[in-house]
């Protein structure tokens, strides 16, 4: 008997992960010699362009997380610190070299210690650190602490990470910030991203899996790699001058909103869900305050500002007052459910999400939109969510079981009558709806 498992990718608008496995039995009507030629070593050329490919996927992937929108108020720090560092010439090239390093040690150390992970908790996917609040609360207190930095509560002699410490103390902040940068980036998976992970928890070889891990890390620290080789590139951005106050102030908020979604998450995950609304409105007095210094000669701006603030406060509270959130009828996933809606012949859209996912969060919206959920209605749609926020092996089997993935977000959509899945881009549109029921007519 000959035991084989196979793993291979399917792409079409978005890759997804096949396996397969079984056993042959030749009822000794083959030779070993036979057996042989027909299954040589796997170590061949195709397997090497496979690895390759995912290789490429994970640079790609990386690279793109720079610009995802979960990392937006990261890059604004980021882009500072370049502008700030491109001060010290000298310097520099050492600072860009510890923010790369920062971020390519800890892509390459979450995928290594989400290896160990599953040796001994299976169906453990990327994205598993954010399901645990302590991490969460970690997080906010850094958010936190730089946002009050960032408004100039912090005098210049006590800053997050420098404590007027010698060069390599400066060098040691740096790297930090890499790391920090890397952990949020981490929770967002875009294009690319998502297929590169997903192999790498498929290949036996850890070499081979590092190896992925490795390049979404390099990816992500390429724009810093390239300024410390080539730091000329500096010169595009605006040049240091006294808008760089007003900038802090700006990067401040961006923070503070950053906390809010730290506390969004942990409200699902804690069970304090108001709290990201006091939060909210908490960010918007004080941004009203600031913009009240800096416009207290024009009336007309000052006026707009306050009007600004309550009627955002009022659309939150609103909002939140809302229930239920969802606008369609979303149900809990099961195997009975799914089973049962299969015998109905009914279309089936599956969502997976979690709290944590910003990228997730952005699809839901796309969800709720009234044009989508006329459509889902009119085609009497079944919408089955699988809400992944907290740790679940239910849903994490399910997802790499039955959909061959380790991350989210991951929608999939079965037409009435039909056993074999649409698979829906990793960031969905309202187009990529419409068109899928045009196709489906």
């Amino acid at each position: 008997p000959v035991q084989y498992e196979l793993s291979y990718v399917v792409c079409g608008d978005s890759c997804t992960l096949v396996r397969d496995s079984g056993t042959i039995i030749f009822n000794n009507l083959l030779s070993n010699k036979e057996v042989a030629k027909a299954f040589p070593d796997t170590k061949d050329t195709k397997n090497n362009n496979s690895f390759l490919l995912m290789i490429i996927f994970g640079f790609l992937g990386g690279l793109i997380l720079n610009f995802m929108p979960c990392v937006f108020p990261i890059i604004l720090v980021k882009i500072f610190n370049i502008i700030k560092l491109s001060e010290e010439k000298a310097n520099a090239k050492k600072h860009y070299r510890a923010i790369a390093s920062g971020i390519l040690f800890t892509f390459l150390f979450l995928g290594i210690l989400l290896l160990i992970i599953r040796t001994s908790v299976p169906y453990t996917g990327w994205g598993f650190f954010m399901q645990n609040s302590a991490v969460i609360a970690s997080l906010l207190i850094i958010f936190l602490l730089s946002a009050l930095n960032f408004f100039g509560i912090y005098s210049k002699t006590f800053t997050i990470g420098n404590f007027q410490l010698s060069k390599f103390g400066l060098l040691t902040k740096s790297f930090f910030n890499g790391v920090l940068t890397a952990i949020v980036s981490a929770s967002c998976v875009g294009p690319f991203a998502g297929i590169a992970i997903g192999s790498a928890m498929l290949y036996g070889n850890i070499f081979q899996s590092a190896g992925i891990f490795f390049a979404l890390g390099l990816g992500a620290a390429f724009p810093f790699f390239v300024l410390a080789f080539y730091p000329k590139f500096v010169d595009f951005l605006p040049k240091p001058g006294g808008w760089m106050e007003k900038t802090k102030i700006f990067m401040g908020f961006a923070m503070l909103l950053s906390c809010a979604w730290m506390f969004w998450i942990l409200s699902t995950q804690i069970n304090i869900a108001n709290v990201i609304f006091i939060l909210f409105l908490s960010i918007l007095f004080a941004m009203f305050v600031w913009l009240l210094n800096i416009c207290l000669k024009s009336k007309i701006l000052t006026t707009l500002s306050f009007i600004g603030v309550l009627f955002s406060g009022y659309y939150m509270i609103d909002y939140a007052q809302k229930t239920p959130q969802e606008s369609c009828a979303w149900v809990e996933y099961s195997d009975e459910i799914f089973d049962h809606y299969k015998i109905d012949k009914k279309a089936i859209l599956i969502n997976f999400t979690a709290s944590w996912c910003l990228n997730c969060k952005y699809n839901n919206v796309v969800l709720e939109d009234k044009e989508i959920v006329d459509i889902l209605q009119k085609n009497s749609v079944a919408l089955l969510k699988c809400d992944w926020t907290d740790k679940n092996p239910r849903v994490a089997s399910l997802l790499e079981n039955k959909f061959g993935t380790t991350s989210i977000p991951y929608s999939v959509f079965y037409p009435a009558g039909e056993e074999d899945a649409v698979v829906l881009p990793t960031i969905l549109t309202k187009k990529t709806i419409l068109n899928l029921f045009k196709k489906v007519k």
